[in-house]
């Protein structure tokens, strides 16, 4: 895994490198791996090839901007 992105406005949201360890180990033992993006789904490939995408999908036609 990377760590991306800017962490000075928040130093204590860094994953340690303790954590980044934690979490590859989980990726590479577990049975299926769920990723919320293509992106994530990408990166957890690179340890487990049993990954699926399950998005958070807003249905547009039930719930519309309130300003167009």
């Amino acid at each position: 895994y990377e760590r991306g992105g800017d962490y000075s406005c928040a130093p204590w949201t860094k994953p340690t490198d303790k954590q980044m360890e934690d979490c590859k180990s989980m990726t590479v033992s577990a049975d299926l791996v769920v990723a919320r993006s293509s992106y994530l789904a990408e990166q957890c490939r690179r340890f487990n090839e049993n990954v699926e995408v399950i998005t958070d999908p807003v249905d547009t036609n039930l719930y519309r901007p309130i300003h167009a």
